[in-house]
């Protein structure tokens, strides 16, 4: 047992060491575990850190949520060098691929910053109902609206349909009744 001014302040116990109160470091003094001091914890006069630099994983477990509360949650790379997820506050989710922004969160929905893409026949599916079906089959391009009318509007001058073979328009009652 150590004391200061006859306060137990540490004690040993069957577990390890005890602290009774505060465990005060100085800037840049690290608390160091594992054999090869693999995890260690410490604040530089700027920053805190809590840094894994052995083997392995470094681990948030609870058998409750894992809660990060700050005006702004970043996931960098190993190299602190890339951005891989942003949150901010009462803003914009961010999400990177390799360092480049591809997909954002704003007050309107989402925002995609590159392509998007999807596998063969995975749907962009539009509407309550899923009434507008947009998808590649593996062979084939569809559009497929399942309700009301398909409503195709142009503010400019033309409207073309461009194919390398036919356009073919017709009344899905009749077949062989060609528009």
């Amino acid at each position: 047992e150590l004391y200061h001014n006859n306060v137990k302040q540490v004690q040993t116990t069957a577990d390890g060491v005890g602290f009774i109160n505060n465990c005060t470091f100085s800037d840049n003094k690290k608390i160091q575990m594992g054999a090869g001091n693999d995890l260690q914890i410490y604040h530089d006069g700027s920053h805190s850190y809590i840094e894994d630099a052995g083997t392995g994983n470094l681990r948030l477990l609870s058998n409750n949520a894992i809660l990060a509360n700050a005006d702004t949650f970043t996931v960098n790379n190993e190299a602190n060098s890339e951005n891989m997820i942003t949150a901010v506050n009462g803003g914009a989710v961010e999400l990177y691929h390799n360092g480049t922004k591809k997909l954002e969160t704003a007050s309107f929905g989402t925002n995609f910053l590159d392509d998007f893409g999807a596998n063969d026949s995975i749907k962009l599916l539009l509407g309550n109902g899923s009434d507008l079906q947009i998808y590649h089959d593996g062979t084939n391009s569809i559009i497929d609206n399942n309700t009301n009318d398909l409503v195709i509007r142009s503010d400019g001058d033309d409207l073309k349909l461009l194919a390398e073979d036919d356009i073919v328009l017709r009344d899905n009652d009749d077949s062989t009744n060609f528009i």
